[in-house]
């Protein structure tokens, strides 16, 4: 996590609710510390009046650590929140900072489980008996913890220009949010082929490997061919999509379309890497065709 950009940040911000420097030692701040579980190498704290008393975040040099009295770690609410996110966790989004009706702010945050290999969401809400929550305090405080953001340096980006190598070759296939997706990288080197495949998470873009790469020897190629190959994907994305929009509309012809949408999709084109042994590796490249031209030129030149 980025914590000096947030030091740096809040030592500008106006709000009354962060703490920060002499201000961490004012009673309300070292409540709210003492139910968190700190006491030393706080570098700032964001302090909310609970039910039972002061409540909030602390950040640290390593992380951060909380005791809420609402919220949600994950996909399970439970009645309080107690918890940290440390050397292993990355702060990677700020979904938002919403002020409803009621005089709190609602928190959304994005956290990468660098341990699990998985995002989490974090909620909690925040309330200021003595402060005036407004449109403008929200956008302070996003752009505020916004600056908690790391990135990993792995993420997949649909928009950026490819600087090319001429012995690499992408293929990236599923739908984000919707399927998941896998990142295919052919390396052709002057005595082997390697195949490394990442899968992409839906949510943050991250990539993380999916399986051992194979190494394939040139000498070792039959035939490399594209022809459409079976992918379960498309379908159960169809059947889920199909069983989602029955609740609304005829249950039973929204799902027969969903399936039937999903087995259009079901046969992308596919490439098929054929070893002299009669082992075979395939890998979807629809949507990469040119990838798979250059590919069969510079295998076969």
């Amino acid at each position: 996590m980025n914590t000096q950009n947030f030091v740096d940040a809040v030592r500008q911000s106006s709000l009354p609710f962060v703490y920060s420097g002499e201000r961490l030692n004012e009673e309300k701040c070292q409540k709210a510390l003492k139910k968190i579980g700190v006491d030393a190498n706080v570098l700032a704290a964001i302090v909310s009046d609970g039910l039972t008393g002061p409540e909030g975040i602390a950040v640290l040099e390593d992380g951060i650590k909380f005791s809420l009295s609402s919220g949600s770690t994950g996909d399970m609410k439970i009645p309080k929140t107690k918890g940290e996110f440390r050397d292993q966790f990355i702060i990677h989004d700020i979904v938002s900072v919403k002020k409803p009706l009621l005089p709190r702010l609602d928190v959304t945050m994005l956290v990468w489980d660098g341990f699990k290999k998985k995002p989490l969401y974090f909620n909690f809400s925040l309330a200021a008996d003595d402060v005036t929550l407004e449109e403008a305090t929200a956008e302070e405080l996003k752009n505020l913890l916004a600056t908690l953001i790391e990135k990993t340096g792995t993420e997949f980006s649909y928009e950026q220009e490819k600087v090319e190598n001429p012995n690499e070759f992408d293929f990236v296939w599923g739908i984000p949010q919707v399927t998941p997706v896998t990142h295919t990288i052919i390396t052709v080197n002057d005595s082997n082929i390697t195949i490394r495949k990442m899968k992409i998470d839906g949510k943050t873009n991250i990539q993380t490997p999916k399986g051992e790469p194979i190494t394939i020897s040139r000498s070792a190629v039959e035939a490399v061919k594209i022809k459409r190959s079976f992918s379960v994907i498309p379908l159960l994305a169809g059947l889920v999509f199909g069983a989602f929009l029955g609740f609304f509309i005829a249950t039973l012809i929204m799902l027969s379309l969903g399936i039937i949408g999903g087995l259009i999709f079901s046969f992308p084109k596919t490439l098929f890497i054929y070893r002299k042994d009669g082992a075979k590796f395939k890998t979807v490249v629809k949507g990469g065709e040119k990838e798979y031209e250059r590919l069969i030129g510079v295998l076969f030149k």
